[in-house]
């Protein structure tokens, strides 16, 4: 047996087998008669457990050669061999028996058979190189150097064989201290063993030289190793490996490893000369004559692939020759060659797919003649559909087309205007539609060379555009049910990001953006390719990243080619701000179905998150677009407009939703573009325009500039969108804050929110709920506004007059009364007491009376709706909080306070203040009673006794003027001629409420000083309805009254319709009449007042 020379006992075992997959890799590459793959590939091929192809024996030039036979042990241990002289002597052979195969321990060390003649003598035991797994390249190949220099063939092919074995194992571990000089030193070692010759023989010594060629191709393969390689040894190799190629008596063997070496070498660039390509070139054209196989032809085109980054020139300079190879390869019905073809022609067609030259004669090739009468790319066309029918084949189909095109870039349009395209195009639309779902993987990479190669721009023709279109359209609208169809669905997605990508990329024009929007974007993400929630997600993404970016994104033209991880919508390029707002209406458009997708779900849904992303890369692109405007311009103000019709259009399942998008567009573009009037509503009321005048306005736009807040206001308020009444409370409050976020003081605030009030029309076709939600909010907002302090000036007085303050909290109070229900009574309860309060600490009682009662009265009797319970009580408050005059000096003090010390013209008579209420309240007593059946009674019983309340505190000195402006309303309720009073004798009942009324007004009616025919006058309608009153207790205290007051005049001049009603009542009632004389028309009237008179008239007297 051989044992283990000294000089190596420290090293370690060699290395452990590698994984099968290199194996198996290995063993699908071309072979040939003498390789069995790849350098890399074959170090992995001799494993520990196997001998080293041992070529002590070999020798190139003989004919007859010993192979020596390994075998294994299963057991670990060393045995003497058996010699004839020991079996002469008896020696016991007892033959152990293997044990079963699943219990045996692999070998760590190989036995070679040994003749059994005789034994080998320890000193004729040639030393074995055995390198451990993890050794460095540089103390490797010190050692390798150790004993090659002893200079012994044997040891030279072990250090060789060993060297081989190591590499195979290096991990790329940095080793750049000594390597560079011991990597020296060994290659010294190499330079002589390539052309070593046999002593005996004198020819080359095949094996040796092989052997050291396959190390110095894995170090040439290596790019750690390659740069410890001196210039001079690579300059050296390669002259010597174009030299073999040339030479036409080089042994088959070495021929194949030349070829080897120059297709994995990893060399610098400049031992590749142009003069040593051009050489490679002239030799590898003429080793077909000579050498034939498959293998040959990968090898040529390995070579081919390593010159294409060695020196790019000359196979632009030889295109012809090298391009007619690849064709003829990628079109082979050998499955490896085809590949090796295809990975060389995607590679050589991106670096050279641009050259005219390398162009010009790929086209020329294509429009080669082929037989059969066709052309070669008809021919190739043909080839493609037949390995599209084939299974597992049809995935180069897409590669090699690809290929093609690629080839076709060194003028612009130049695909575009190639006659065969259509042909070309054909092919790809049998990949899109193949079963299998590899083949359409595939399909879409190659239509994401295809968008690369075009290089799209504006010059594209519609045609060519719509045609890439088609394709992807028709991927994303499929389902994806199952697995294989989402991952299609996921590389389609991709594709379209790639088309995007490559559409806008960076600088391009205005009209190339609308072109691309509209044939990509709009075309692609809006319809079926958005129903599912996937689909809506990915739409919102694509946007998004189109619409807006954080950072600035890297454009990178050859993103397309890297496939390592398909295009993704965070790589899309940004667009123009300035664009994206000049054509809002487009985005918007896009935003708008998108939007009615994600408004149906929950906030914490992922088609509303991804929306809201979007939304927010939409305002932010409008707010960089106006970042540096000092006035809002006429294009932020269109773009905003889009979104009011958007928002004013859409009708959210959740209105929470709605309010989100609101808020996140005020702040992020500011408030201004909210706020100004710059907006106009068309004639249908479902668009917006903006206009810098009224005159600007579009045929389709009508009525007053109003800003956007305000027709937001508007639509929320008058078209009703689902959700609670607080929630709407709430929706309105932060329109409200975007509208008054400009005022800083109570004047200006109370004067905003007034106008907002005001401004915003409350339609009486929407529900009460709507307004009344809407109004209670203004009243909040105007509280809160009037509790601010007033402004002062340097000097501490009032600069500002306090009555334009109040007329604008009385104009909100105005809005509330009518139409929007009972339940906005508490807060104009809570607005009028806390603006009463105002005035009172700010001026004086009489201030609440001209600057609250008096306009607010005027409005309530303005008013063209009907009797309400609000109304009423409203009123009912008015009157209650409302005092008389006490003097015409207490009045004039007011008006100075209100109006300012330079008012002129105050009014003269203090009661010209207490006028509107009068008339209110005699108006409001006629509506209350035709009305009473449709307002409750305890409201109408608090308004008369409101109403008594207050014409009781009037002076005695106005009580002629109060009561004679009052005394149509009293009549009615006095009267009552439709008898709605019901007769009851509760002390509270509407009949006590009217009686006390009654009581009231007689007793004014007697406080006044005058007795005489003028006091008839100015009361005859009042007396007339106490005398035709249907109510007995009414007309008995009429005549009381009337005796008491007037019986003591000696005469009175009795006005006519009264004297009509007294001569009817003198007959039957106790009626002191001074001066009264009958005639005959009265006679008349009394007959035909006793026919009708009801019974209880003539109750009167008894």
């Amino acid at each position: 047996m051989v044992s283990v020379a000294h000089g190596s006992t420290a090293l370690d075992t060699r290395p452990p087998t590698p994984p099968k997959e290199n194996v198996e890799e290995a063993a699908k590459l071309p072979t040939g008669p003498t390789y069995q793959g790849t350098l890399g590939q074959q170090i992995f091929l001799d494993t520990p457990n196997e001998s080293p192809s041992s070529s002590t024996d070999h020798d190139g030039s003989s004919v007859g050669k010993r192979t020596k036979r390994v075998i294994f042990s299963p057991w670990n241990g060393y045995y003497k061999a058996v010699t004839p002289s020991e079996k002469a002597d008896g020696v016991n052979l007892t033959i152990r028996p293997l044990p079963p195969s699943r219990e045996c321990i692999a070998m760590h060390k190989s036995i070679l058979k040994v003749p059994a003649v005789k034994a080998i003598p320890a000193s004729d035991i040639t030393p074995r190189l055995i390198l451990g797994p993890r050794e460095k390249p540089s103390a490797m190949l010190q050692l390798a150097s150790q004993h090659m220099a002893e200079g012994s063939r044997d040891v030279r092919l072990d250090a060789y064989q060993a060297v081989l074995r190591g590499l195979g194992s290096y991990d790329h571990v940095p080793d750049t201290g000594p390597l560079a000089d011991n990597m020296a030193a060994f290659l010294e070692y190499v330079r002589r063993d390539i052309s070593s010759k046999l002593p005996e023989a004198g020819t080359m010594d095949t094996e040796l030289a092989t052997n050291a060629l396959k190390v110095l191709s894995a170090i040439l393969d290596t790019q750690e190793l390659v740069v410890a390689v001196s210039d001079e040894f690579c300059t050296f190799i390669a002259e010597r490996a174009v030299a073999s190629l040339e030479r036409q008596d080089l042994p088959k063997t070495m021929v194949d490893h030349y070829m080897h070496l120059l297709a994995r070498q990893k060399m610098p660039q400049k031992s590749i000369t142009p003069d040593r390509a051009n050489r490679i070139m002239t030799a590898l054209n003429g080793l077909e004559a000579r050498l034939k196989g498959n293998r040959v032809v990968g090898l040529k085109l390995m070579i081919f692939h390593r010159l294409l980054s060695q020196s790019k020139s000359t196979l632009v300079a030889r295109a012809e020759e090298w391009l007619e190879y690849l064709l003829a390869s990628m079109s082979s019905s050998i499955k490896e060659l085809r590949q090796r073809a295809i990975a060389f022609g995607i590679e050589a067609a991106l670096v050279l797919g641009t050259s005219a030259v390398v162009s010009q004669a790929w086209l020329n090739i294509l429009d080669g003649e082929a037989p059969l009468e066709k052309r070669v790319v008809e021919t190739l066309a043909d080839r493609m559909t037949q390995l599209l029918n084939t299974k597992d084949e049809g995935l180069h189909v897409p590669r090699i087309w690809s290929i093609v095109v690629l080839f076709l870039r060194s003028r612009r349009r130049q695909i575009e205007r190639w006659p065969h395209l259509k042909t070309w195009l054909a092919i790809m639309e049998r990949a899109f539609n193949s079963s299998d779902l590899k083949v359409r993987i595939q399909a879409s990479i190659a239509w994401d060379r295809l968008v690369f190669a075009l290089e799209l721009d504006s010059s594209t023709s519609l045609s060519l555009i719509k045609v890439i279109r088609q394709p992807i359209a028709s991927q994303l609208e499929r389902k994806g049910g199952d697995r294989h169809g989402r991952y299609a669905k996921q590389r389609a997605r991709s594709t379209c990001c790639t088309m995007l990508y490559y559409a806008f990329r960076p600088g391009p024009s205005h009209d190339q953006l609308d072109m691309y929007w509209d044939c990509f974007v709009s075309a692609l993400l809006t319809g079926k390719p958005t129903t599912t929630a996937s689909d809506h997600e990915f739409a919102c993404e694509v946007l998004e990243a189109l619409l807006h970016a954080s950072q600035p994104r890297l454009w990178d033209q050859n993103r397309a080619n890297q496939l390592s991880s398909p295009m993704s919508p965070q790589e899309l390029p940004c667009l123009d701000p300035r664009w994206i707002r000049h054509r809002a209406e487009k985005v918007v458009g896009l935003l708008k179905s998108l939007y009615a997708n994600a408004s149906t779900v929950e906030p914490n849904d992922s088609r509303w998150t991804s929306f809201f992303r979007l939304w927010q890369s939409f305002v932010r692109a409008l707010g960089d677009a106006s970042s540096k405007e000092i006035k809002v311009s006429m294009e932020t103000m269109t773009a905003v407009a889009r979104i009011v019709s958007m928002l004013s259009t859409q009708a959210p399942r959740r209105l929470e939703l709605h309010m989100t998008l609101i808020t996140e567009a005020v702040a992020t573009m500011g408030f201004r573009p909210f706020i100004e009037k710059r907006l106009l509503r068309s004639s249908a009321g479902t668009t917006y325009e903006a206009a810098e005048t009224p005159s600007s306005r579009s045929n389709h736009t009508r009525g007053a500039l109003h800003s956007p807040v305000m027709y937001m206001l508007d639509s929320l308020v008058n078209d009703r969108q689902e959700g609670s009444h607080d929630s709407h409370g709430d929706a309105i409050e932060v329109l409200l804050d975007i509208a008054l976020r400009v005022t800083n003081s109570r004047h200006t605030l109370l004067g905003a929110v007034r106008e907002m009030a005001a401004e915003v029309p409350l339609d009486p076709s929407s529900t009460c709920r709507d307004r009344a939600a809407f109004w209670q909010v203004i009243a909040r907002r105007t509280k809160r506004a009037l509790s601010l302090p007033r402004a002062t000036a340097q000097d501490g007085t009032m600069p500002q007059r306090l009555g334009h303050d109040y007329k604008e909290v009385v104009q909100v109070l105005s809005l509330g009364i009518r139409g929007l229900g009972s339940e906005v009574y508490p807060d104009w309860e809570a607005l009028s007491n806390v603006l009463i309060d105002t005035i009172r600490q700010e001026t004086c009682e009489s201030g609440v009376l001209l600057s609250y009662a008096e306009p607010l009265s005027r409005s309530i009797r303005g008013g063209d709706h009907s009797t309400d319970d609000t109304l009423l009580r409203c009123s009912s408050y008015v009157l209650k909080h409302t005092r008389w005059p006490n003097s015409k000096e207490e009045l004039e003090k007011a008006q100075k306070q209100l109006q300012g010390p330079q008012h002129v013209g105050f009014r003269p008579v203090e009661m010209d203040a207490v006028d509107p209420l009068l008339t209110m309240i005699a108006d409001l007593l006629v509506s209350t009673y035709h009305e009473i059946q449709s307002v409750p009674e305890k409201t109408v019983l608090e308004f008369l006794a409101s109403v008594g309340s207050f014409l009781s505190l009037c002076p005695q000195t106005q009580a002629t003027k109060c009561f004679r402006a009052v005394q149509s309303g009293l009549a009615a309720w006095v009267e009552d001629p439709k008898s709605l009073v019901p007769k009851s004798n509760g002390a509270i009942s509407l009949f006590s409420r009217i009686m006390d009324l009654w009581k009231a007004s007689l007793d004014a009616i007697r406080s006044i000083p005058s007795h005489g025919s003028d006091l008839l006058n100015d009361f005859q309608d009042l007396l007339i309805a106490g005398f035709q009153s249907r109510h007995r207790a009414i007309v008995n205290a009429t005549i009381a009254m009337w005796n008491e007051k007037f019986a003591r005049q000696e005469t009175l001049v009795y006005p006519a319709m009264l004297r009509s009603v007294l001569t009817s009542l003198r007959p039957i009632v106790d009626l002191d009449l001074p001066g009264f004389v009958d005639d005959e028309d009265v006679k008349v009237r009394v007959a035909s007042f006793a026919a009708v008179t009801p019974d209880w008239v003539y109750m009167l007297i008894m």
